[in-house]
This record gives C-alpha cells, sequence and structure tokens, in this order.
C-alpha cells in the first residue's frame, strides 16, 4: 500500500496514480473543471483571468487543462495560448501542429 497525504486537504489517503490528490479532492477538481468548461463555452471571449475569478479556479489550473488538452479554445476566444517552441497561438496543447 502506497499512502499519501492529499496535496490540497492533507487526508492520508491510498496512492495509485496520477496527481498525488485524494479522491474527493479529485472529484472536487474534476466538477471545477466542468465549470470552467461550461463558462467558457458560454463567454467566449472571456480572458483566463476572468474565468479563473469568476469560477475561483487559479490560473495556473486552466493553464494546465488548456496544455493538457483538456481544454480548447475555439475561434475568437478571448484566451490566447502560445506554443513552447515557436510562440505561434494555438488552441491548444503545449505545441504547434501543422
Amino acid at each position: 500500500m502506497n499512502a499519501r497525504n492529499c496535496r490540497k486537504c492533507g487526508k492520508l489517503f491510498n496512492y495509485v496514480s496520477g496527481p498525488p490528490i485524494c479522491m474527493a479532492c479529485r472529484e472536487a477538481l474534476e466538477e471545477k473543471f466542468q465549470e470552467v468548461k461550461k463558462y467558457i463555452e458560454d463567454h467566449r471571449t472571456a480572458t483566463i483571468p476572468q474565468v479563473s475569478e469568476e469560477c475561483d479556479v487559479s490560473t495556473n489550473q486552466i493553464q494546465q487543462w488548456l496544455r493538457e488538452e483538456r481544454l480548447q479554445l475555439g475561434e475568437g476566444s478571448g484566451i490566447t495560448l502560445f506554443c513552447e517552441k515557436c510562440n505561434a497561438a494555438i488552441m491548444t496543447g503545449r505545441v504547434f501542429v501543422v
């Protein structure tokens, strides 16, 4: 058994894989993800700071979801994400794909 303390709440839990957070915090984070996704769909011109404030989620977490390709931006989005290699504007992920 690989027991760890949750990075978010400090509770001891059986760690299997992924981020070191307990199941309750994982579920809460997934609910926040769904809230952010819906907000971005409903407010296409919103910026990351606006989404962060309205959904009570850190800007770093939003950027992480974009880099993980869990969130995707549409045309005319107020959020700009840049390729880590060439600095071109991209819709999701880490690098520009031709």
